[in-house]
């Protein structure tokens, strides 16, 4: 009789096993369903943006699209920048300094965030804001070598590496 009793209730949990089996299968092709649903809404959007592109493309003319024109950038001839340095300097040993430091290249960066032809370091941001310069102007040439000149006069060679080098 026991036997009996173990078989039954052991017939009833496989009974609900398959049944929690047939549920969980009904679900995943449930979610199929939708998922294949949304991704058939999804490939119709997809078709009609093409289709609009298509005709956007063919209505547009050839002389509507703007002509591109490249930017002519005028080099500065290292010669002129050498020159403006020595009439600020009087001598050509800032020159020297300034070859050192950038090779007179108006957009040299260096590792601790100096700029342009005399490396100005970030440390002097503030003061030169107080002397009409921004730390932006540092890339422009002039700029540059004119707020330069005013460390110079301030400090000596001092804010200068190579100026031990040269």
């Amino acid at each position: 009789m026991l036997v009996i009793v173990a078989l039954l209730i052991a017939i009833s949990s496989l009974g609900d096993d398959n049944a929690k089996q047939r549920t969980e299968i009904e679900n995943q092709n449930t979610q199929s369903i939708k998922l294949k649903t949304r991704l058939e809404k999804q490939d119709k959007r997809i078709k009609q943006l093409e289709n609009d592109f298509k005709k956007l493309k063919k209505s547009v003319t050839s002389s509507q699209i703007p002509t591109i024109k490249q930017a002519v950038v005028y080099p500065v001839v290292k010669g002129e920048i050498a020159d403006y340095i020595r009439s600020k300097f009087g001598n050509g040993y800032a020159v020297k300094v300034a070859v050192c430091e950038s090779g007179l290249n108006q957009y040299a960066t260096g590792s601790a965030g100096e700029r342009g032809i005399f490396q100005i370091h970030p440390v002097h941001a503030y003061s030169m804001t107080k002397q009409g310069f921004t730390w932006d102007s540092m890339y422009q040439w002039k700029a540059n070598i004119d707020y330069a000149y005013m460390l110079y006069i301030w400090q000596g060679w001092n804010p200068w590496t190579c100026s031990k080098y040269v």
